[in-house]
């Protein structure tokens, strides 16, 4: 009878210590060094982005690096959480240089078409409400409008799922993309530096973004 409660005990201790390890939490710093999900966060086929969106909208610094610092955050929230951080940011003339970085660890590491596009419009016209610390770079405006479109279309195929990124790629990008591809702004930089660093890329985030956002 000891025995039996030694092998209860045991296998309690057992199962408290599989319970605890799967509560895992990230720093912001592990979040912002994640290339190609080392981290290995979790994707889901089943994932609503708008409702993931939404439930970072409008929240303020701590709120958002609270839900950035939950329990086993999947791969999607964390890449719409260092996205409205980073929208959180660049309001602040003190900060819009942090904002700028956490936008781009989400579209560059986190392949998030929301901040390529912001990243686009920034790039292409610097004073959009914004205040001073980032110059016009239309080769950058030209790269991530492209990207956002192209992974905006990948989101169209997947069907429902895919229909809030869709739908924000053809309200907030695809006219800046009309601008770009202009005579007239393709007289002020070089539109074969632009294509061929668009080029470099765009298969590859191809491939990675429908396995991150719309796995088998």
């Amino acid at each position: 009878m000891q025995l039996s409660s030694h092998w209860i005990l045991l296998l309690s201790c057992l199962f408290g210590l599989v319970a605890c390890s799967s509560d895992k939490t990230y720093t912001l710093e592990e979040l912002k060094n994640n290339p190609t999900n080392q981290l290995h966060l979790s994707y889901s086929k089943d994932a609503d982005f708008e409702k993931i969106n939404q439930s970072f909208e409008g929240k303020k610094e701590k709120e958002l690096l609270d839900l950035l610092n939950q329990s086993n955050i999947s791969f999607a929230s964390a890449s719409y959480g260092l996205y409205h951080l980073g929208n959180h940011y660049i309001y602040d003339e003190t900060t819009i240089k942090k904002g700028i970085e956490y936008l781009k660890i989400a579209a560059d590491q986190y392949l998030n078409p929301l901040a390529m596009s912001r990243l686009g419009r920034m790039y292409y016209t610097p004073t959009e409400q914004l205040p001073k610390g980032i110059q016009q770079d239309l080769i950058l405006a030209y790269y991530y409008t492209n990207l956002a479109i192209a992974l905006g279309n990948i989101s169209e195929e997947q069907g429902e799922k895919g229909v809030f990124i869709s739908s924000y790629m053809r309200k907030n990008s695809l006219g800046l993309f009309d601008a770009l591809q202009s005579k007239v702004i393709q007289e002020k930089y070089d539109v074969d530096a632009a294509q061929t660093k668009l080029k470099k890329d765009l298969d590859k985030m191809r491939k990675a973004y429908k396995e991150y956002y719309f796995p088998k």
